[in-house]
């Protein structure tokens, strides 16, 4: 799903309610999310408040975001594609210019993901493998030094 404009934010909501609820969302919830327009935003229920999303496809929603937030709309996770529509559009596949093309894209995606026997990485025998057995006996590796990492900020010119 990462594949598609907001299939990252989509991913991360999911897990998120997995976690606490026990069981998986249900996909209408994210209807919004795959609207297809340059901004979009979505809030789920979670214990007392709402989470809050964004998502930016293809930086013209970029005005719109900052604009929310000036005006005190407070996101908990914001996510940015470059190019319209997601990956499924981008520099890796080949140049589409018909928008049919690109929605067909997407529509695969999506069935994938509704036809995919395990669609959360908490599922996954290999992840539960990773961190359940080989993260656990090795207590050379970790997991924070392979899977995380730190930014800093260059003055240099492009």
């Amino acid at each position: 799903m990462v594949e598609v404009s907001g299939g990252m934010t989509e991913a991360v909501l999911r897990l998120l309610h997995f976690n606490k609820f026990g069981k998986e969302i249900e996909n209408h919830l994210f209807r919004k999310l795959r609207s297809g327009s340059s901004f979009r935003e979505i809030a789920l229920p979670y214990e007392d408040r709402e989470v809050r999303a964004a998502v930016v496809d293809g930086l013209k929603g970029l005005e719109k975001l900052k604009m929310n937030i000036d005006s005190g709309i407070v996101y908990h996770l914001v996510e940015v594609m470059a190019c319209p529509s997601g990956c499924i559009n981008g520099a890796g596949l080949p140049f589409v210019t018909s928008r049919e093309e690109i929605r067909n894209r997407s529509k695969l995606i999506f069935q994938a993901d509704e036809t995919e026997a395990i669609n959360l990485p908490v599922k996954s025998p290999s992840i539960i493998n990773l961190y359940g057995k080989l993260l656990k006996d090795n207590k050379e590796i970790d997991d924070l030094k392979l899977f995380h990492t730190h930014f800093e900020r260059r003055n240099v010119l492009l």
